[in-house]
C-alpha cells in the first residue's frame, strides 16, 4: 500500500520588508548589515598591516558606535568572505601606471616612452648613414631595426 502524502497549505508569501525570524525566533536588527559592513570599510582602510584584532581596537577607540568584539568580527569575516573582499579592494587600490611627462607636456605610460625612444634611435641610425660594405652589415642592421620594433 502507497503512503498518504499529505499537502502542505500553501501560504501567503510575506512581504520583502517583513523580517522572518530564525529557528530560534532571532530576528535580525535591520542595523545590523549596515554595522557589519561599515565595520569592513574601516577594516580595508587599515592598509596592508590590518588584523581582525587592529580593527577591534580601532573600532573602540575611533568608532565606538561600530565596536564588537573580536569574536564578532572573526565570525563576519569567515561567514561574509572578508579575505576576499579585502583582497579585492586592495587590488582596486593599486597605484595607476607611472606617468611621464614629454617635453611638449602631454603624459606617457613608460611603455609609450620606450617605443618612441626606440623609434628615435632607429631613425637616427639611418639618418646616419651608416657604412654599408658588406651584406652581412645590412643584414645586421635590418635585424636590429626589426627586433626594436618588436616585428
Amino acid at each position: 500500500m502507497m503512503p498518504v502524502l499529505k499537502k502542505t497549505p500553501k501560504t501567503k508569501p510575506r512581504p520583502a520588508t517583513e523580517k522572518r525570524p530564525t529557528k530560534n525566533g532571532y530576528v535580525m536588527p535591520a542595523e545590523l548589515p549596515r554595522k557589519r559592513e561599515d565595520a569592513f570599510a574601516v577594516n580595508c582602510k587599515l592598509g596592508a598591516g590590518r588584523s581582525l584584532y587592529k580593527l577591534c581596537q580601532t573600532l573602540k577607540r575611533e568608532h565606538p558606535n561600530l565596536a564588537v568584539s573580536e569574536v564578532t568580527l572573526q565570525r563576519w569575516s569567515i561567514q561574509h568572505d572578508w579575505k576576499k573582499r579585502v583582497a579585492q579592494y586592495d587590488r582596486n587600490q593599486a597605484p595607476a601606471p607611472v606617468l611621464h611627462v614629454m617635453p611638449d607636456g602631454s603624459p606617457v605610460d613608460e611603455v609609450t616612452m620606450l617605443v618612441k625612444t626606440a623609434t628615435q634611435a632607429i631613425q637616427r641610425a639611418m639618418a646616419a648613414q651608416p657604412a654599408i660594405q658588406r651584406v652581412g652589415d645590412l643584414g645586421a642592421l635590418i635585424s636590429t631595426a626589426m627586433d626594436a620594433r618588436g616585428s
